[in-house]
């Protein structure tokens, strides 16, 4: 257990949940129990398992969720691209940990970069009976950014959202959609947006290492239909 537990009433969850992240991860989300009035950026920091800092990871930009409940943390881009003159800030094979307060609150081993984004051709949607009120659960390919998970929905044919509460499993790699009310017999769309992106910027229809903005393709969503008998 962390030194950091003293911590556990104020640092609810750090995505990614997983054990493993990407050596080009982008992108450190950490939910708080309660909403925050306050900079906190600088009293977070990365190291070696060593205990060796990481000098200035992280981009000088807080970007919180509409509630103040949730901060995410930008690794510096210019040290997660590759061919960008910046040492990069992680690298496979290493182990580190976020810090705050220079307390560890989460250790993640480092594996290879990931260059390719959600691939949904790969993902797979478990049965789901009529009349009950199962949840949708869907196993992803690799693990999604834990801030994007609204872009994912549920539709019924006609193209009509169907109301529920969305979940995602520890390590991000399920996504699940809890119904409000029982479902129907008949083909509904699990309806992805184009911006759903992995914790490195890559996003479902082109990768964060494209050279140029103006080279990513248009954003467009993207339909798998499923049925419920």
């Amino acid at each position: 257990m962390f030194a950091a537990m003293i911590l556990a009433a104020a640092v609810a969850q750090v995505y990614p949940t997983g054990a493993e992240v990407p050596e080009n991860l982008l992108r450190i989300s950490v939910a708080f129990d309660s909403a925050s009035r306050t900079a906190l950026l600088s009293r977070f920091g990365l190291r070696r398992a060593s205990g060796v800092p990481i000098g200035n990871p992280f981009l000088e930009q807080e970007l919180w969720s509409p509630d103040s409940k949730a901060l995410t943390i930008l690794l510096h881009p210019g040290r997660v691209k590759s061919g960008l003159a910046e040492n990069p800030v992680l690298h496979a094979g290493d182990a580190v940990e976020l810090t705050f307060d220079s307390h560890a609150i989460k250790r993640w081993t480092v594996r290879p970069a990931d260059i390719s984004g959600p691939m949904i051709g790969n993902w797979r949607i478990a049965r789901v009976a009529a009349g009950s009120r199962q949840s949708v659960k869907v196993d992803l390919d690799a693990p999604i950014d834990f801030q994007g998970r609204h872009l994912i929905a549920v539709a019924d044919a006609s193209g009509v959202k169907v109301p529920g509460r969305i979940e995602v499993a520890p390590g991000e790699r399920r996504w699940l959609f809890n119904p409000l009310a029982p479902w129907r017999k008949g083909t509904y769309r699990l309806v992805v947006h184009g911006l759903l992106e992995d914790p490195s910027g890559n996003r479902v229809s082109d990768s964060f290492e494209l050279p140029s903005a103006a080279q990513r393709t248009r954003v467009q969503d993207h339909v798998v239909d499923f049925v419920i008998r």
